[in-house]
């Protein structure tokens, strides 16, 4: 399943150092660990995005998926760390399969 999460690094409801509310205790990198393993994920990867946009996450995954989160410098918990435009690229390149 292709995953793209979005997240502020001064986010201090669901930080992504972990901690914060109580159902989010693990780190962000555990997170997308996690799912890129679940996925079959090959190869993790780190890129700048923009000054204060970084991207992290795993490629070569299973069936073509990405597992990644992009996360805005002093952003915090609010829906301006969502870039539209970055999901609907995202999401666009993967299609619901079909039932037989």
């Amino acid at each position: 399943m292709a995953l793209l999460a979005f997240s502020g690094d001064a986010d201090t409801t669901n930080p992504i150092a972990g901690g914060g509310a109580p159902y989010w205790q693990y780190t962000q990198a555990t997170a997308l660990q996690r799912w890129g393993q679940m996925n079959g994920c090959a190869a993790p990867y780190a890129r700048n995005i923009a000054a204060n946009i970084y991207e992290q996450g795993y490629a070569k995954c299973r069936g073509g998926v990405a597992v990644a989160a992009r996360v805005k410098r002093g952003g915090g918990h609010s829906w301006s760390v969502v870039d539209n435009e970055a999901m609907w690229t995202f999401l666009s390149r993967y299609t619901r399969p079909t039932a037989p």
